[in-house]
């Protein structure tokens, strides 16, 4: 590729540095830099800060979405897989309340009693007879998260009033409420089916709380322990009425042991227990013996 003199015109062959012509020092030319344009410029900023705001609402809803599934969750652990962990987490402390002083149990013995009966709770559910002529044998039962969704304002005024009633919690401190689907899968070794189960998880005075029917879902757990109170207190009414030391009764000295039957003939009263081969041993009424 061939170069032209700047100064006489020359032309010169490509690798030449001096002009053969006049002898002047051939400068190297430089493609010229365009301008970007300041309104292309402009676009792509705009472009990437949507992009940005973008991937941050995203991430704000995922996040936010994932506390309320947290909290629906933490139920479905306890009463699908019998992983409890901290129960008091699942209501407020007004619930707790309650329950204390209605039925006289704590979260801690909630807690405790549904580690001890969940398996047979479980157990009792899937090796019924209804479960296995519906599934066949082997039953299981599985569950998934499938979805998130506000609630109606209806449904959010609804909980207000139940739980103010109920628990007497501030209506003002609950302030929103979203359904979370799960799917819930009976199986055996014959059938299977699928059924969808809401959970509602509301906000109550910055804390997510899960529902069940419009109470909160851990009374489901918690009529364990209300049911098992009951039954030994039952018992304890029974041992009770079958252990009565009453001595008229079951062991009572005119019964069962009276010295007046079979196993003893004596008498012990002094007008005729001492008394042996017509001789009477006994007292008069001066405690003088007498014969």
């Amino acid at each position: 590729m061939s170069k032209i003199c700047q100064n006489c015109g020359a032309e010169l062959e490509a690798d030449e540095v001096f002009c053969s012509n006049c002898g002047t020092k051939i400068e190297e030319e430089v493609a010229p830099v365009k301008a970007k344009s300041k309104k292309k410029v402009l676009v792509t900023i705009g472009i990437i800060a949507v992009a940005v705001l973008l991937v941050a609402a995203v991430l704000f809803s995922f996040f936010a979405g994932g506390i309320k599934r947290v909290a629906a969750q933490k139920f479905m652990n306890a009463y699908m897989k019998g992983r409890v962990g901290p129960i008091e987490t699942l209501a407020p402390e007004e619930y707790w309340d309650i329950i204390a002083d209605e039925y006289d149990i704590d979260a801690d013995d909630v807690k405790d009693d549904w580690k001890d009966d969940w398996k047979d709770n479980y157990e009792d559910q899937v090796e019924s007879d209804y479960f296995e002529e519906a599934y066949g044998k082997d039953g299981k039962m599985t569950f998934r998260y499938q979805d998130i969704k506000e609630a109606t304002k209806d449904e959010l005024k609804s909980v207000r009033d139940t739980l103010n009633r109920r628990y007497e919690i501030d209506e003002k401190d609950i302030d929103e409420l979203y359904v979370v689907d799960y799917t819930v899968t009976s199986k055996g070794d014959e059938d299977r089916d699928v059924e969808t189960l809401e959970i509602y998880v509301v906000n109550i005075d910055g804390k997510w709380y899960p529902l069940i029917d419009g109470d909160f879902a851990v009374s489901v757990i918690v009529e364990n322990s209300i049911e098992k109170n009951e039954e030994n207190d039952d018992y304890d009414d029974d041992y009770d009425d079958d252990y009565d030391y009453d001595y008229d009764d079951d062991y009572s000295y005119d019964d069962d042991y009276d010295y007046d039957d079979d196993d003893y003939d004596y008498d012990y009263d002094y007008d005729d227990d001492y008394t042996y081969n017509d001789y009477d041993y006994g007292y008069d009424e001066d405690y003088s013996y007498y014969y």
